[in-house]
């Protein structure tokens, strides 16, 4: 398809489209287009009765929602989803209207912001398309009569706004005139450094519009305070027939200025429409606040549409994992994705950071803790170092109630990074050590396939330990599957006949090991020659508490005690209180209390469980990475 570079004689063609199937909204006003052409590089073509735009915004190449029929809408997308592939772009489609929306009968919605997406869905879902919406974004529409006349007991304190400032100051609102650039740019530039605004792509919009204010069809008023411009607006009336505010900038110097320039332009020029837009707050409080208080007829929401979570879970992944295979992820994604929980944050349609879970349980001597374990978090790399990836924990923090899961683990990038979110130690780094040397007796490491054979080797490794993740032999079935996509073996240790362990290898590295490292150095294989691979390191395991009652409930004491401590917890509200931990015969109570003995952070009490022997006595092994 062949996108045209936007010219101001094109105003014709899109103002056709816009007369038979533009909405409320601002974004497809041709001024606007033009006016930050420089800035948007908008574009457009023509075909089968359809308007197609494309433009950029802040850098990022974008489609703006093709103009056309409703029954050919769904049509439309599919051919901008074919542009998007052929040149490798993401797809990005803006500003699409609700009722082009409720006509894609592929389109599944999310909210912007944080989310959480089941893993089924998402492959089931593996073709469709991902609609958003920012509520920062939508744009408030007014009654023009409301806006003009300030009538009844809502617009009481605008009329006297307005009428003060009439008896105030000596003003003039005055038809805009080239003579008045020099002055008008002054005051935008005032403006904007009062506000602490470095913002190069809106003044230069403002002075584009000013510059060919006749040929858009556009208008512009100033309003002197003597003499001298203090406030300006430029807008127009729509293709089809809605007025629009596109820039209103005062001195607020003048007490009541915005107030007057609001109704003495709607005055001026919109007597005869029914609808005035005065375009979105952009999530600035002060100004949503404003907005509002004009008393909005309705909102227009606008939507974005972007590729499947699939689609974008998967780029996601493959960015921030760049070192693992193209058979690993396609493994992943088609295999142990369905079963998985994903949190994720949207940003216009967008998911910039996630989190990937499965639902496991800790065992800890007879207890059976629920356990989400999180395999993977991700955020886009331009993305990096902007904390996104603390909204996705957030939300599994919350998910976790539901699901009556208690702990959540992870295997850290970096050791310490999620303390911040209330994360402790659980396990311990260390390194996979094989010295190249005889052994006195020799173990035998077997090659295996069978899910069944490594199931008994990891429960006697574990047997010597105090808690470990459950994990059965499905588990392993998988674990399998995903090791030999990536042309990986598997061995279980013997000495003799009686299983001890195993190791997994990947070109000759250690993927995955339970063996103690004594045990690990007398390996041999079946032909009596020393197993021979590289050592590496393993990362600890780390945990969050994030149900302190249900946390309680199923884990099992080994001593009889009587705990009053405080718990602080600044993301979680149930945590945090003063409690009362009752445990007899192996079992806890959990209670609120007045007083306390010991004072424990959130991370800081998960350490005490596990270390202080009152509770678990003993080493831990969680082998668990994906």
């Amino acid at each position: 398809m062949q996108f045209s570079p936007l010219k101001i004689s094109d105003k014709r063609i899109v103002d056709a489209y816009l007369k038979k199937w533009g909405g409320f909204g601002t974004d497809y006003a041709f001024a606007s287009w033009f006016s930050w052409y420089d800035f948007s590089k908008m574009s457009f073509a023509e075909a089968d009765d359809v308007l197609y735009i494309r433009g950029e915004i802040r850098g990022e190449k974008v489609f703006l929602s093709p103009l056309c029929k409703d029954e050919k809408y769904p049509f439309a997308v599919s051919v901008l989803r074919g542009v998007a592939k052929e040149e490798n772009l993401p797809l990005k489609i803006v500003f699409a209207a609700k009722n082009q929306i409720e006509v894609l009968n592929n389109a599944v919605k999310v909210p912007n912001g944080a989310v959480t997406l089941e893993g089924e869905r998402i492959i089931a879902e593996k073709n469709d398309l991902l609609v958003s919406s920012n509520r920062d974004n939508s744009e408030y529409v007014y009654l023009a009569e409301n806006l003009i006349n300030l009538s009844g007991k809502h617009y009481h304190s605008k009329r006297n706004f307005v009428t003060r400032f009439k008896k105030q100051y000596a003003y003039s609102f005055e038809t805009y005139t080239d003579e008045m650039f020099d002055d008008a740019v002054r005051l935008i530039n005032t403006w904007a450094a009062e506000k602490s605004i470095d913002d190069e792509e809106e003044i230069g919009a403002f002075t584009m519009m000013l510059k060919h204010l006749s040929e858009l069809s556009g208008f512009a008023d100033v309003l002197k305070i003597d003499g001298k411009i203090a406030g300006i607006a430029v807008g127009d009336i729509s293709a089809n027939g809605v007025g629009e505010v596109f820039f209103e900038k005062g001195d607020t110097e003048f007490d009541g200025i915005y107030a007057a320039i609001n109704q003495m332009f709607a005055e001026k020029h919109f007597s005869g429409v029914k609808y005035v837009n005065r375009q979105e707050d952009m999530g600035i409080s002060g100004l949503r606040t404003a907005k509002l208080s004009y008393k909005p007829e309705f909102l227009v929401d606008k939507f974005t549409i972007t590729e499947s979570a699939f689609s974008q879970l998967e780029d996601l992944y493959g960015k921030s994992f760049p070192e693992d295979s193209e058979e690993f992820r396609s493994f992943y994604f088609s295999n142990k994705l369905p079963s998985s929980v994903v949190t994720a944050y949207i940003s216009d349609g967008t998911i910039v950071s996630a989190l990937y879970d499965f639902w496991k349980g800790l065992v800890a001597g007879s207890a059976y803790v629920p356990t989400a374990f999180v395999t993977a978090a991700a955020t886009l790399p331009e993305k990096r170092g902007q904390g996104l990836i603390s909204e996705p924990i957030k939300r599994l923090f919350t998910e976790c109630f539901p699901m009556r899961q208690p702990l959540i683990i992870l295997q850290p990038f970096k050791r310490g990074f999620y303390k911040k979110f209330g994360f402790a130690p659980l396990t311990f780094e260390g390194k996979y050590t094989v010295k190249s040397k005889n052994a006195k007796n020799p173990l035998t490491a077997k090659e295996s396939g069978s899910a069944a054979e490594i199931k008994r080797a990891y429960d006697a490794f574990c047997a010597s330990f105090a808690f470990f993740v459950n994990r059965t032999e499905w588990d392993f079935e998988r674990r399998l599957e995903e090791l030999f996509s990536e042309s990986g073996k598997a061995y279980v240790v013997y000495d003799h006949e009686r299983p001890l362990g195993y190791y997994f290898l990947i070109e000759n590295q250690v993927a995955e090991m339970a063996l103690m490292r004594k045990q690990a150095n007398r390996v041999y294989e079946l032909d009596g020659k020393q197993a021979v691979f590289a050592g590496g390191r393993f990362s600890g395991a780390e945990a969050r508490i994030v149900d302190i009652y249900r946390f309680v409930e199923r884990m099992r004491f080994e001593k009889d005690f009587v705990l009053r401590f405080r718990l602080r917890d600044d993301l979680v509200k149930i945590n945090d209180g003063v409690f009362k931990l009752t445990a007899t015969g192996g079992v806890g109570k959990l209670e609120t209390c007045d007083v306390y003995d010991e004072d424990f952070t959130i991370d800081s009490f998960l350490t005490y469980v596990f270390t202080s022997g009152k509770v678990v006595s003993g080493k831990g092994f969680v082998v668990d990475r994906y």
